[in-house]
């Protein structure tokens, strides 16, 4: 973290996520309970509209993510619309109506906040912009603070149209990883992450979700999240 500030101090970044992964003894009923039945059990305190497990061999993969990294809605006409909802900005739920609307207004209000969510919103329209149709990258929701069970986030939506000639893989190249859990400028960024965190993120911070035949999509940013191999769990 001190380097990261002292790069950050330099002129060098604007922003660098660092993340810290915990791996601990995992409980029996992770790794052989339904996985539906386990989702919501580690749901329950705080529902999420992208919460999800798979299992892939002799591992198990859950999150509990409230964010969208892109949805990707085809027209039979041409153009797809491809949205993305990044998250920055947190703060708890107040006790009572009027501390919780204290706590939502001062959430809105928060000078650092606005402006970590702005940058993003501008990192991810940058992103956008590499495969969208010329001027078609708008904003159509800036800074809107959301409840959940627990707290408040604050959350922007970016809006753009993307010919139907753009491959799958063209989209995730120009977008991934999610601008929201890298830093800014993005790219050198991620390249101060992978020298400070010293190891695979795996999917914690990717894309996960759901993919169809006809091209709609769905995918969440891969935070909050579980892997549980055998006897031992990473979060």
């Amino acid at each position: 973290v001190q380097k990261a500030l002292q790069a950050i101090g330099d002129g060098r970044y604007y922003q660098i996520n660092l993340s810290v992964g915990f791996e601990t003894r995992a409980p029996p009923a992770l790794g052989s309970g339904p996985l539906a039945e386990v989702l919501a059990s580690l749901a329950a305190p705080q529902p999420v509209p992208f919460a999800m497990a798979m299992q892939v061999g002799d591992w198990r993969y859950f999150s509990l993510s409230m964010e969208r990294f892109l949805s990707v809605t085809p027209s039979p006409s041409g153009d797809a619309l491809v949205r993305s909802r990044p998250i920055k900005g947190t703060a708890q739920r107040g006790n009572s109506p009027a501390s919780d609307a204290a706590n939502r207004q001062a959430l809105r209000l928060s000078t650092k906040e606005r402006a970590e969510n702005t940058m993003i919103v501008d990192m991810v329209r940058n992103d956008l912009a590499r495969v969208a149709t010329l001027g078609s990258v708008a904003v159509p929701t800036l800074l809107e603070a959301v409840a959940y069970r627990t707290l408040w986030h604050l959350e922007s939506e970016v809006a753009a149209r993307v010919p139907a000639t753009t491959s799958a893989s063209a989209l995730l190249r120009a977008t991934l990883p999610p601008a929201s859990v890298t830093g800014c400028p993005k790219i050198s960024a991620m390249r101060a992450i992978a020298a400070l965190e010293r190891r695979r993120r795996g999917p914690y911070c990717g894309a996960a979700g759901l993919w169809l035949p006809d091209g709609t999509t769905d995918l969440a940013v891969g935070i909050r999240g579980i892997v549980q191999r055998g006897a031992r769990a990473r979060l």
